[in-house]
């Protein structure tokens, strides 16, 4: 996948093909280049992703690269506060463009954030998962969303101390086989290690 990424990726250059830029960004850079790349530079390219297809008129690319770029930028180390900055800004376009699906995805990570700047005084109103059990169970149907709230669980349950519960998503997320949770999986068995 690594190389046929990196010859799609010289192939928009050769013919300039700036309106698949945002697609090939975010199959190339979101799924598969963090495995060889540094995590800052797709997370860079996953932005640039965001821009451009906003700039041509792709909104729901758009909102991928740029969830892609917050999931990225997260891992990677990127200044919390800005990146909360950044994902109430994205936020304000998912709401625009109706994308309940990235609202989902988003709003967890509002919610791993304020969690872990602010400890046990996370907002009320992040808590995605506040609409009852039937909201959760209507969620967790989503393809790769129980493996994400599982590694939201994980990070959330380490920094507000609670190691058993951390354990406890660590191993529910190891059992996921979503693709989008390469990453998300790593991540959590390197704080499941830590607790």
């Amino acid at each position: 996948g690594y190389r046929l990424g990196r010859v799609s990726l010289s192939l928009l250059t050769r013919f300039n093909a700036t309106n698949l830029i945002p697609t090939v960004y975010l199959a190339f850079y979101g799924l598969i280049a963090f495995n060889s790349e540094p995590i800052m530079h797709c997370a860079d390219q996953l932005h640039m992703g965001f821009q451009i297809g906003m700039s041509v008129g792709e909104p729901t690319i758009a909102l991928m690269n740029g969830l892609h770029y917050i999931q990225k930028s997260f891992v990677g180390g990127r200044n919390l506060v800005a990146l909360s900055t950044e994902i109430d800004y994205q936020l304000e376009l998912i709401e625009k463009h109706d994308d309940n699906r990235a609202k989902r995805f988003m709003s967890l990570f509002k919610e791993t954030l304020h969690m872990v700047i602010d400890k046990n005084k996370a907002m009320a109103e992040t808590t995605t998962l506040s609409g009852g059990t039937e909201a959760l169970d209507d969620a967790m149907k989503i393809e790769g969303f129980s493996e994400v709230v599982f590694f939201h669980r994980v990070i959330q349950s380490y920094w507000l101390g609670y190691l058993d519960r951390c354990h406890y998503f660590a191993q529910k997320s190891a059992r996921g086989d979503a693709a989008v949770g390469r990453l998300l999986k790593l991540i959590a068995s390197f704080y499941h290690g830590l607790a």
